[in-house]
């Protein structure tokens, strides 16, 4: 196994995984692996979380990490490990007895880019990123049931991001405006959205026509600041705009959506505009998108 890079378990059913149960050969080279896959089988098996982060540890020079578990933490006391290559983490992780855990709390990413969590708390993705120092650039956010907004102080702390795949939530007008003029997310130039309303697809092509003319001014350069402020970043313009159909829109005539939602870049902004459907994940009880197009570039 001198070679193994990659590695894919599959986790069989069972109440409780633990390293006694679930028997890993000894000669499997922990430290040489760069990416990782623990997927559960069914949805009743759970691992417990302190064997979970002695693997993960043992990777030191782990690069991409996919979890799809749930987590059993029998009152761990476990600290948050250190996986300083980690550059990109997908996980479907849910800690059953702590449901106001979440598996970030024990993560300490340098590296990390591109996060795509399941659930998504918030608090715990800022608080990952201030304990890391980590420029992430790509947030998936998934999609679920109850819509909820992401406030203006918590987008503030995403500055960073090129990529936001947004699910279901929504924004007000003021974060709109803030997000058009560059004062919010001012890196961003991908963005995946579902509209449920014709407001919200009015206030989200105004997004974009603002965020265009906006960054038009500048080209994408440095403005000059006045008296002592700090010079203003100039913000980059949307060029990639993803619309998931579902909800509201999936009542719509068919032929209606795509030329309603291609009239985004009718203000030569250059705006690709992608729709894409939903399907229901069965396994996990989770809207999901049709088209998978999540990369880790």
């Amino acid at each position: 196994m001198n070679r193994l890079r990659s590695l894919h378990i599959d986790v069989p059913p069972h109440p409780v995984w633990n390293v006694s149960t679930f028997h890993l050969p000894e000669s499997i080279p922990w430290t040489q692996l760069t990416s990782l896959t623990l997927v559960a089988v069914d949805n009743k098996t759970r691992l417990v979380l302190d064997d979970t982060l002695r693997v993960l540890v043992s990777c030191s020079n782990l690069e991409q990490c996919r979890l799809e578990i749930l987590i059993d933490d029998r009152q761990s006391t476990h600290p948050p490990i250190s996986l300083p290559r980690l550059t990109s983490l997908n996980f479907h992780a849910q800690i059953i007895d702590s449901p106001s855990a979440s598996f970030l709390d024990f993560l300490v990413t340098p590296a990390l880019v591109a996060l795509h969590p399941t659930p998504f708390d918030p608090a715990a993705t800022l608080s990952l990123i201030h304990r890391s120092g980590c420029i992430l650039r790509k947030l998936k956010v998934p999609y679920t049931s109850e819509r909820r907004n992401l406030s203006e102080s918590e987008l503030e702390k995403l500055h960073s991001l090129l990529e936001l795949q947004a699910g279901n939530m929504f924004f007000d007008d003021s974060t709109i405006t803030k997000i058009a003029e560059g004062i919010l997310l001012p890196e961003m130039d991908t963005l995946s959205l579902s509209p449920r309303s014709m407001d919200e697809i009015d206030s989200f092509q105004r997004l974009v026509e603002g965020r265009w003319k906006a960054s038009s001014r500048g080209l994408n350069e440095t403005t000059e600041a006045e008296g002592d402020e700090p010079p203003t970043p100039t913000p980059r313009a949307l060029r990639q705009l993803r619309v998931v159909l579902g909800g509201f829109l999936a009542f719509q005539d068919k032929a209606w959506a795509p030329s309603r939602f291609r009239q985004f870049g009718a203000y030569k902004t250059g705006v690709r505009v992608e729709l894409v459907p939903q399907v229901m994940d069965a396994l996990h009880g989770t809207i999901v998108y049709a088209s998978e197009d999540w990369t880790d570039e």
